[in-house]
């Protein structure tokens, strides 16, 4: 590898370039970027000695570039393929990519056997977790996640093994970029109408992706969906598929000590895929593993004596998550801020029965982000109706994130309700400011 090769991020402070960008340091490349405010995940990276500017009209990468020569900018998805900052590379002759083309130079230079997790939903949670286990068997990979373990950082480079976890997002089509040495299919539900204009895009992008993997582990149910778009009869051995309705299943998933139905269904696909990676370990030293999986950042975070934080944002999500609830509490107040107004046309016919167990619910307006301008903003109550009554212990209302919504969650709090905040927009930093203190 060239030690000092020097990369420059575009967005660097992202969910998808900041464990990348810890990685790529740990791997000694020279590193330096922007972004447009700092955050935890920006100070994180600064406090590494790394430059980091908050404005990207390209002045600063000029100055940078002209100090010491940049090789290579990686450009967020989020980055407009006109910006300041991809014009001045391109003049200037710099390479330019996305965040694949310098994952793929990292595996190559150092033979790195990629572990990717794909799905719906549960990657963050699963690729964690698959993380964890790994390490705790000795087995300790390098990896990339896109949220914040319980354990460590976001990303890191380990010289004592070959494996590479990988989080494989499919927005974007991130996911296709790579051939897996195994892969792990979570879920499979139609999301991000910005990258596939329709549900069948969707699952083909998904068949390739198991194309382009050595081996894939997920569940029956959801590869008969796509298994006629997979294609290669001589294929189908390397997909290893568990069946719900054998006792063989129900008896791993008893033994899997996790907090709600999915991570325990994502814990058997882990459980499985380490079995392959590590044939040598013992079923019940995998399982022990599992079972002290700390979790992660935003997945059902505790911020106060029952206040959680969740990321959930989509209908499936938000069903899995109160489900989790529901195994320990019975009053649960639910503070939802939907993500995207393009995916509120997508999925709002799904949020009929998404909330049952839910005490109270209350809806904000939704949380605008990488908008089709042309599709007309659904009202918060006009969404919130779409919620049956008869699945709320209680009551629903359209909320505003002010000084009325905190002295209600204080009185839910008072009476012995648990409140969950959901979302992937700015629920979280708001209900943290508010309650993390509390």
């Amino acid at each position: 590898m060239q030690p000092n090769k020097h990369i420059y991020f575009s967005g660097i402070g992202g969910s998808g370039l900041f464990p990348l960008a810890l990685m790529a340091h740990q791997c000694g490349y020279r590193i330096s970027g922007s972004d447009v405010e700092i955050n935890e995940n920006t100070k994180q990276l600064a406090a590494l000695g790394i430059d980091i500017a908050y404005h990207q009209d390209g002045v600063f990468m000029q100055g940078v570039h002209e100090h010491t020569p940049i090789d290579w900018l990686v450009v967020s998805s989020a980055i407009p393929p006109d910006s300041p900052e991809i014009s001045y590379a391109s003049k200037q002759g710099i390479r330019v990519s996305k965040r694949d083309g310098l994952i793929g130079e990292i595996i190559a230079k150092n033979n790195l056997k990629m572990v990717a997790v794909a799905g719906t939903h549960g990657k963050t949670s699963t690729t964690s977790m698959m993380i964890w286990t790994l390490d705790q068997l000795g087995a300790s990979p390098s990896y990339i996640v896109g949220g914040l373990p319980a354990f460590g950082p976001a990303g890191a480079y380990e010289t004592s093994s070959d494996l590479f976890v990988y989080e494989a997002d499919e927005f974007d089509r991130n996911f296709l970029n790579f051939k897996p040495y195994l892969s792990i299919i979570t879920t499979m539900d139609y999301d991000h109408p910005d990258t596939y204009l329709n549900e069948d895009e969707y699952y083909q992008a998904f068949a390739e992706f198991i194309s382009n993997s050595a081996a894939v582990f997920t569940w029956e149910d959801i590869y008969k969906n796509i298994s006629e778009l997979v294609g290669s009869a001589d294929k189908q051995e390397d997909i290893h598929t568990i069946k719900d309705d054998q006792s063989e299943t129900k008896q791993l998933l008893d033994s899997i000590d996790l907090l709600g139905a999915h991570n325990r269904r994502n814990g058997l696909l882990v459980l499985e895929a380490v079995k392959s990676l590590l044939p040598d370990v013992s079923e019940e030293d995998i399982i022990k593993a599992i079972n002290s999986f700390p979790g992660v950042a935003r997945r059902l975070e505790k911020i106060a004596e029952n206040i959680y934080s969740d990321y959930a944002h989509h209908p499936t999500e938000i069903a899995a998550t109160l489900q989790a609830l529901g195994e320990k509490f019975d009053k649960i107040s639910v503070v939802y801020q939907p993500h995207q107004n393009i995916r509120q046309h997508q999925v709002r016919g799904m949020y009929k029965e998404a909330f049952i167990g839910t005490s109270q619910l209350y809806w904000l307006p939704t949380y605008l982000s990488r908008e089709d301008p042309n599709l007309p903003v659904i009202e918060a109550q006009e969404l919130l109706s779409e919620v049956d009554d008869n699945t709320l212990k209680s009551y629903k209302a359209v909320v505003d994130m002010d000084d009325e919504l905190v002295a209600s969650l204080k009185k839910d709090l008072d009476d012995g309700y648990v409140v969950v905040f959901m979302g992937a927009g700015s629920i979280d930093a708001w209900a943290k400011h508010q309650f993390a203190l509390a």
